[in-house]
């Protein structure tokens, strides 16, 4: 039997404590009385979900272990998904690389990346919008590429500080992340991957 990893027993115990500490804030605004804006009970469930990420992080790169992973069949999954929890119709077109050879990152990592990457893309984007995701091979790194045309006037109020904490995130295995957006409603975010090298089996 595989032995537990006492670091992971550790995230996984504090997770608890964030969540828990997440629900006792949920309940508080819940129960605030009229005319209390609930500022401070805002800025302590942002602090908690900040600190979740970075358990949730902490945790991919403790318990994965392989080294590399496919990316056109994580994109595919975590597309559909995005854009049934989305629940309002949009337009989705996929330009994947047949050709695309592995990436050099984990399986849960390169999931959890391209989730919160699709996540930050489609939340804002209206009925009738538009999602573009396209995989290619640029030199040396594969490209994730997702363009989102339509998104609502008003955008989340922590996209950029969402954006800087992914580009953290797959800082970590040597990637980039780069989010740009326009005045038409439309957002780019490019996620840049090291390939996997080569191995010789002779």
């Amino acid at each position: 039997m595989k032995k537990r990893d006492p670091d992971l027993d550790r995230l996984e115990h504090l997770l608890e404590q964030c969540l828990g500490r997440i629900d006792a804030e949920a309940y508080r605004i819940q129960d605030l009385p009229d005319g209390d804006d609930g500022y401070e009970t805002a800025d302590a469930v942002e602090q908690e979900t900040a600190m979740l990420q970075d358990l949730v992080d902490h945790m991919l790169v403790v318990d994965d272990q392989e080294g590399q992973a496919a990316l056109n069949p994580i994109v595919e999954r975590a597309t559909q998904a995005c854009v049934t929890e989305l629940g309002v119709p949009i337009v989705v077109r996929q330009r994947l690389d047949p050709d695309l050879p592995p990436v050099a990152v984990s399986p849960n990592e390169l999931t959890h990346a391209v989730r919160r990457a699709l996540v930050l893309a489609v939340e804002d984007l209206d009925a009738g919008g538009e999602l573009i995701v396209t995989t290619r091979r640029d030199d040396d790194v594969a490209v994730f590429e997702i363009e989102s045309r339509g998104l609502s006037a008003e955008a989340g109020p922590f996209r950029g500080e969402r954006a800087e904490t992914l580009g953290d995130f797959v800082g970590t295995f040597d990637g980039r992340c780069r989010v740009a957006t326009d005045d038409h409603h439309g957002l780019l975010l490019v996620l840049e991957l090291p390939m996997a090298l080569a191995t010789d089996d002779r």
